[in-house]
């Protein structure tokens, strides 16, 4: 109620449930990341849609089967496949983001009774990798051009060579390095 009341929101007719406060609160949010992520497999058009539509919106895609079933069987993320290649493992062809995940857990988990130093490599660069897909960090913190995987990972490989530890790494070096090996990486002003 504190948050409506915040948002300058006022319900008649009594105390809304839960529900209800959530859904009027969501309309003054951007759309969530996942809502929005299913919204874009659907080819969704999804401008100026707020948190609350988003949901529901996402939720009616999702509760037809066939959609369903695209959506568990959509195919792995450039991430996953890229966490395959890090930890040596082959990726199959027509892998799924479900089942890339499963295999992701249980890499993890062996890797952190067996190589807990790689699993932190690994971390620190999945971070960087997050950041760099982040359009508001990359316009505002870096004014460049969303880098593809491949230059991530060629810009990582030659900062370690240069002498530089994954785990000491940061987006801000990265970002530097992409930068310097390819320059028109960089936003025309």
């Amino acid at each position: 109620m504190e948050k409506l009341a915040s948002l300058n929101v006022r319900v008649g007719g009594g105390k809304p449930t839960k529900g209800k406060a959530s859904d009027l609160i969501g309309l003054s949010y951007p759309i969530d990341e996942d809502d929005l992520e299913v919204l874009k497999f659907f080819k969704v058009q999804s401008k100026g849609m707020n948190q609350t539509k988003g949901r529901y919106k996402a939720q009616e895609l999702l509760n037809e089967a066939e959609n369903r079933s695209q959506w568990e069987n959509r195919p792995a993320t450039q991430e996953q496949k890229e966490f395959y290649r890090f930890f040596g493992i082959k990726v199959s062809t027509g892998l799924c983001m479900k089942d890339a995940e499963n295999v992701i857990m249980k890499t993890r988990t062996k890797a952190g009774q067996d190589e807990p130093s790689k699993l932190d490599q690994w971390d620190s660069y999945a971070s960087i990798i997050s950041d760099l897909a982040d359009k508001e960090m990359l316009k505002d913190d870096f004014e460049m051009k969303k880098p593809s995987m491949t230059l991530i990972r060629e810009a990582v490989d030659a900062l370690v060579i240069e002498g530089c530890p994954l785990t000491d790494l940061d987006v801000y070096d990265v970002a530097e390095k992409i930068q310097e090996l390819k320059p028109d990486m960089a936003r025309p002003a």
